[in-house]
């Protein structure tokens, strides 16, 4: 597999701004819809250390 490599003017695919009640808590940048998935798999996983929050997901225009 060939590396990617990210730098200025790369814009997300996606941000996810994870909350709970009105504080915002965490951030994920996503680069691709294979990376939110994998992100999103956290917080239905009841084990999984952001299933205690809400995801408010952002795309890139």
């Amino acid at each position: 597999m060939n590396p990617i490599f990210l730098g200025f003017g790369v814009k997300p695919y996606a941000v996810i701004i994870w909350r709970k009640g009105d504080e915002n808590k965490s951030k994920t940048i996503c680069f691709d819809e294979c990376e939110l998935q994998t992100a999103l798999a956290m917080h239905i996983n009841p084990n999984g250390f952001y299933h205690r929050y809400e995801p408010q997901i952002y795309y890139s225009a």
